[in-house]
């Protein structure tokens, strides 16, 4: 048959090798803007990151590749994050506010390109999955906030003067945190790029997902956090689902910002 022709198989590994470059460089351009953004002027940052989001969604449009037209405008919602997290906050406001003007708009962007792409949310893992599976995930996040903890020793993420202040931090992390960083992260990213190549992906994440923590000005906790992304791909890629990598990542975000802080300090 022709798929088995050594010259149909040859075009199929320059095809694929072709997409990794092309995906790759755009991935690249986003970890050096997150540096540029953290460790330069954040002015320059936003217009690199402006302009990789022009580019990336213009390259899309044009590739006559089904995937490019899929990963593209995916990969450009990390530059999307970095804008937003960038250009949002008021300053004066409370710092709940702040990533919850972040998340709705990004949370928008990623429902309209499962939209526009026939993606359907069991496919980014939002699917139900058995707890015997889940749960041991979800406990994962106890002890990985606790070593970032020990690395890092952040101050406090929120002031909770309160219960009821409690509860709002505790919602705010689990949905406009969590379950944001999540849906982007091994959801719609780790879907779309596992297309490619699930190693590719796996790595790539991990990398990015390091990249995001640069802004903590610690090396080993950046490292930390890429290992941390590695496993929770790990787990999406072995179990289908991301409910206990949200849960999880809950935990360790709600661990370090709030109760370690508080029990330890």
């Amino acid at each position: 048959m022709i798929k088995n022709h050594p010259f149909s198989n040859f075009l199929s590994i320059i095809v694929e090798k072709s997409m990794f470059f092309t995906v790759g460089i755009y991935l690249i351009l986003v970890a050096v803007m997150e540096v540029v953004n953290l460790y330069g002027n954040v002015i320059y940052g936003s217009l690199g990151n402006a302009v990789l989001i022009f580019v990336a969604i213009n390259h899309a449009a044009w590739a006559n590749k089904t995937l490019l037209q899929r990963v593209l405008p995916a990969v450009a919602l990390l530059p999307f994050l970095r804008l937003l997290s960038v250009v949002l906050p008021v300053p004066g406001w409370p710092s709940q506010v702040a990533y919850i003007l972040v998340a709705l708009p990004l949370l928008a962007a990623i429902s309209i390109i499962l939209y526009n792409n026939g993606i359907t949310l069991a496919a980014i893992g939002l699917q139900c999955s058995s707890w015997k599976t889940q749960l041991p995930i979800a406990f994962t996040g106890l002890p990985l906030g606790f070593i970032g903890y020990l690395i890092l020793r952040p101050q406090p993420l929120f002031l909770s003067t309160g219960p009821l202040m409690w509860a709002v931090n505790l919602i705010i992390i689990l949905f406009f945190i969590a379950f944001t960083e999540e849906v982007l992260f091994r959801g719609i990213l780790f879907r779309v790029l596992s297309e490619i190549n699930g190693q590719f992906a796996s790595v790539s994440l991990a990398i990015l997902y390091a990249c995001l923590h640069f802004g903590s000005k610690s090396p080993i906790y950046a490292i930390y956090m890429g290992l941390v992304g590695w496993l929770f791909t790990r787990f999406a890629s072995q179990t289908g689902s991301i409910w206990g990598i949200v849960v999880a990542n809950f935990l360790l975000v709600a661990g370090m910002g709030l109760f370690w802080p508080m029990l330890l300090a």
